[in-house]
This record gives structure tokens, C-alpha cells and sequence, in this order.
């Protein structure tokens, strides 16, 4: 109920069936009740996981993808290894399997065939070589940060949280092109490397950090202004110098502000102070070198000044106000 106008695709889905094709819909004005959408018998994949210790065994998550696309199913390998999916359709499906903590991943193909459980299937997951390192940055361990492997030129990869020492290992991985990708989620913190894989490799990714530094001036005068808030910001995150990134500084006497450690990437200073009209510029660290003659000008603002009072004298605990425009558009 409730759907807007418009062109859908429905399908429908049970537990001892396979999922349905898709069948197109318009809603146009009117409720649709004619609508067929015909299951299919469902039959059923058993397999089983091999290649991995007792421990890591009910950590593998596994997908089904019907060959050509119309069907997906997932579910888990049990601590024996085993697993099982239900109501797939008589069809070529790629299974693949993914151990959760990063570690190797597997696929393989199978036939299902209609009215019944098909032959079972096994999940092998290869040795592979292993990527363990260490992450660091202005020479502390980095904690609790993810380290993703994407690989470039072959069908691989992993990730990791870093422990308490900044140490990480992501097993499984074919020879290759990588991509690492190191992200801090609660401070934003995100670097990006590339590593060629040959056999088991030990790497320390090594954050390059910079330092963005300059003044603050009065846009009229051009004197430095104090006080002044300048917040960092990434350039494709608007607002995340209040939130997410929480990442600034404040304009010293002489109007100097510095902000570090940041990593490469395009940012977004935005520079505040009561009676300033909020500024902002763009800025840009490449390779970890630092930027020390940035120069942000701010604009006095006149503001605005309210005194309310009751007709008896007295002033009211609280009111409400609005600024509006000749043509009674209220300002933001």
C-alpha cells in the first residue's frame, strides 16, 4: 500500500521454493490486483568446507550467484564445515566463501539439478600467500584501523584490523597487484598504497602525515584576527569538521593557526568567529609535504542586536524570531 506512480519490478521469494523472475508493474493511479508472479521448485546445494583449520571453520560466509544473474542465496558453514542452501533454481551457481576476519576466500561452480538435492560440492580454499605487516604513523602504532587488500590485476583480496601493537596479516592471497587501503573510521584517517605480491611479504605501511599552517587576516584591513576557529574538512564530506573528522585549529595573536597531522587528500578549511562572516578555502596535500602560507581572509559582519521588552517593562523568559527578506522569505 501506498506506492506512487511509477514502473517496478516485483519478485517473490519462500523458503522452499526459488526465488521468482522478476515481473514488471506499473502503478498509475489505481491499485494493481491482477498481478501473477509464479514460483518455481526450489532444490536444494549441500558442501562442504576444506582448506581451513577447525577454529576458522564457522567464521566462512557463503554466497550463491546464479550464472547469468536471477538468484542469489547466502548462508553459513556450520563448525563441522558443512552448509547447505535451499530453493535455488535448476541452474549453473558460483559459489564463494569468505572467512570473516579477512583471511582467504574460495569459489566454485555447481550444477543444480530440478526436483532434488544435487551432488555435493566442495569449497577449497588454497593456501595462498600471506600479507603481514605493521601500520604506523609519525612512528606510533596505528590500532584498531582496517587494512584493506583489493587486488588490481587478479580476482583476490582481504582485509584486517590492526592490533594493539598496529600488527596485521591477511592470508589467502594470489600473486598480483594490490591495492592497500587503510582507513580509521572514527577519525577518518585514509591512506592508499599499491604493493606488488609475489610470495609471503612483511610491510610496514608507514601514514605519511603534513602540517597546514598560515594565518587568519581581516578581509578589510588586513590584520590578523585571533580566535578565529578553522576547522578541517575533507573536500567530498561537507560538515565533517563538526562530526566526523573533528579535525582544526585556533588563530593565535598574531592570527597563525596550525593543524596536524593530515594526510593526503583535498580538504576544505572553514574559518569561524562571532561577529566574521564564516570564509572558506581549499587546500590541497600531496606526497606528505606540508602547506605553511595559507592565508584565510574574514569578513566582518555587522550582525544583529535584539532587545525585547513587554508592554509592562518587564522582559519575556524566551522568544521566538525570524529574519525575512523584502518579499518575506525568511533568511537562513
Amino acid at each position: 500500500e501506498g506506492i506512487a506512480d511509477g514502473d517496478y519490478s516485483a519478485l517473490a521469494t519462500h523458503d522452499e521454493h526459488a526465488v521468482s523472475k522478476r515481473v514488471s508493474v506499473t502503478v498509475a493511479g489505481q491499485d494493481v490486483s491482477d498481478l501473477s508472479i509464479a514460483l518455481r521448485e526450489g532444490s536444494a546445494l549441500e558442501g562442504q568446507v576444506v582448506g581451513l583449520s577447525a577454529e576458522r571453520l564457522s567464521k566462512v560466509s557463503i554466497d550463491a550467484f546464479a550464472v547469468g544473474g536471477g538468484g542469489f542465496a547466502e548462508t553459513r558453514a556450520g563448525s563441522d564445515g558443512r552448509f547447505r542452501f535451499e530453493g535455488l533454481a535448476p541452474c549453473e551457481w558460483e559459489i564463494r566463501g569468505a572467512v570473516d576476519d579477512g583471511g582467504p576466500r574460495a569459489s566454485v561452480r555447481a550444477t543444480v539439478e530440478a526436483g532434488g538435492a544435487s551432488a555435493p560440492v566442495e569449497l577449497v580454499f588454497e593456501g595462498g600467500y600471506t600479507l603481514a605487516g605493521r601500520a604506523t604513523q609519525d612512528g606510533r602504532a596505528l590500532t584498531g584501523v582496517s587494512i584493506y587488500a583489493s587486488g588490481q590485476d587478479v580476482d583476490a583480496g582481504g582485509w584486517a584490523e590492526t592490533d594493539a601493537g598496529g600488527r596485521f596479516s591477511i592470508e589467502g592471497l594470489e600473486a598480483g597487484q594490490y591495492e592497500l587501503t587503510l582507513r580509521e573510521w572514527e577519525t577518518g584517517l585514509s591512506h592508499t598504497e599499491t604493493l606488488e605480491l609475489r610470495g609471503d611479504e612483511q610491510v610496514t605501511i608507514d601514514v605519511p602525515t603534513a602540517r597546514i599552517a598560515g594565518r587568519v587576516v581581516d578581509a578589510g584591513d588586513g590584520g590578523p584576527v585571533s580566535g578565529v576557529r578553522v576547522a578541517l574538512e575533507r573536500a567530498d564530506q561537507p560538515g565533517s569538521g563538526s562530526s566526523l573528522f573533528g579535525m582544526g585549529g585556533t588563530s593565535d595573536l598574531d592570527g597563525g593557526f596550525q593543524i596536524v597531522p593530515v594526510t593526503d587528500g583535498d580538504y576544505r578549511l572553514v574559518a569561524t568567529r562571532e561577529g566574521y562572516a564564516t570564509a572558506t578555502t581549499t587546500v590541497n596535500i600531496s606526497g606528505g609535504r606540508s602547506l605553511d602560507d595559507v592565508e584565510i581572509e574574514i569578513e566582518a559582519s555587522e550582525g544583529l542586536s535584539l532587545q525585547v521588552s513587554l508592554a509592562s517593562g518587564g522582559f519575556p523568559d524566551e522568544i521566538s524570531y525570524a529574519l525575512v527578506d523584502p518579499a518575506g522569505v525568511p533568511l537562513s
